[in-house]
């Protein structure tokens, strides 16, 4: 809760869409930006905040949800894997997969995102595998 931290004065929830949300945020900076909204606009999003040149020096881009296991089935393997290694699985219930929209499509989106921003020469990413996966991604020009 912002008001227990203390730190209300310095933070502005947003609700709404999260397209037009971001879009009224261009022309103002931020050390961070947290990507955690619908899995398949992932790459729009990161696309905006570097496009408009919304982060600040040293900022950060943080994406949530990078490795579910809808994820895991597109990652090919490449180089050497041992046998102990495994990619990370998150299982949920099923009701409850239906309700976070966990299906191919979004394990496609996401992969298609890591692989989008992997590939991009205007930044370098690191995937933690906590839990379902956050990516950081730094700009390499900011």
């Amino acid at each position: 809760n912002f008001v227990a931290a203390g730190v209300d004065d310095y933070i502005d929830v947003i609700v709404g869409d999260a397209r037009e949300n971001l879009a009224s945020l261009a022309g103002q900076t931020f050390d961070i930006a947290f990507i955690d909204a619908d899995k398949p606009s992932y790459e729009a999003y990161y696309n905006t905040v570097v496009e408009n040149k919304m982060l600040a020096k040293g900022g950060l881009i943080i994406a949530d949800n990078t490795a579910f296991d809808c994820v895991t089935p597109f990652i090919g393997t490449q180089g050497p894997i041992g046998d102990d290694v495994a990619p990370l699985k998150v299982s949920f219930p099923t009701e409850m997969a239906i309700g976070l929209g966990l299906s191919e499509a979004i394990g496609r989106a996401l992969h298609n995102f890591n692989e989008y921003v992997r590939k991009d020469p205007r930044s370098e990413v690191l995937m933690l595998p906590l839990f379902t996966g956050i990516s950081l991604i730094r700009l390499l020009d900011a």
